[in-house]
């Protein structure tokens, strides 16, 4: 039962300590963008993403509806 104790405790620790992935960090914003490519009503203000919700942001097709896209674009 020791061993089992121990064992959680040093994988915890691993988990706590080992090295992580760098995270990129992306501003995005929400932009509606007509047929022609313009920009159509005000993006908004952006927010900051990393990891897996900007990897989420940037392979999301976006929405059309009447010509018109909406989808997050990243910088």
């Amino acid at each position: 039962m020791k061993k089992k104790i121990i064992y959680a405790v040093c994988l915890i620790l691993l988990v706590f300590t080992a090295p992580s992935c760098s995270k990129a960090c992306k501003n995005c914003k929400l932009v509606t963008r007509d047929s022609n490519g313009n920009i159509v009503g005000n993006p908004g203000d952006p927010t900051q993403y990393c990891g897996v919700d900007l990897t989420a942001k940037e392979i999301d097709p976006g929405t059309t509806v009447g010509g018109n896209t909406t989808k997050y674009e990243c910088d």
